[in-house]
């Protein structure tokens, strides 16, 4: 009898359990899912695996074209103020995978498809899951950029005067 009762005591405990994991994966959905920043995870190998609906916004793709792509691949373009592409060893998600190291405020130019070109800031960290890699999210900074430029552009006309 008193094996019947552990037994059943496990199956009550497995399936509280269950009920726990199942209201975590909905908050991590919902949170993912309505997050105002882009997210980007990837696996150990960089290959994009999930996006969420903002970063389509903010890179001018759709999720299905971001999940055929690795976040050190080719089809992503990445500008230095100066106008000057950087090389993808420099983007923080890169530096994040392979460091295994956080970073944050990244600040960075990406051209979007269209050659439209936003600022991001960006913040990658590596997720301590063997398979995968790093989560990366990001928002859109352009419009504090554009007054910080046109700021600076004030202040070199009144340095001349």
């Amino acid at each position: 009898m008193s094996d019947q009762h552990s037994y059943e005591e496990r199956i009550v405990e497995l399936q509280e359990q269950n009920k726990d994991l199942q209201a975590e994966a909905i908050k991590y959905r919902t949170l993912f899912d309505s997050f105002p920043h882009g997210i980007t995870v990837s696996d150990s190998d960089g290959k994009v695996l999930k996006s969420n609906s903002t970063s389509e916004q903010l890179l001018g793709i759709s999720k299905n074209e971001q999940v055929k792509r690795k976040i050190d691949g080719p089809d992503w373009r990445i500008i230095r103020p100066d106008g000057t592409d950087i090389t993808s060893e420099e983007w923080a998600g890169v530096i994040a995978l392979k460091e295994k190291r956080l970073v944050s405020n990244y600040e960075m130019e990406i051209a979007k498809n269209n050659d439209e070109k936003i600022w991001l800031n960006v913040t990658a960290a590596p997720i301590p899951l063997k398979g995968h890699g790093v989560v990366i999210t990001y928002n859109d900074i352009t419009e504090r950029k554009r007054a910080e430029e046109a700021r600076e552009k004030c202040q070199a006309k009144l340095i001349q005067f």
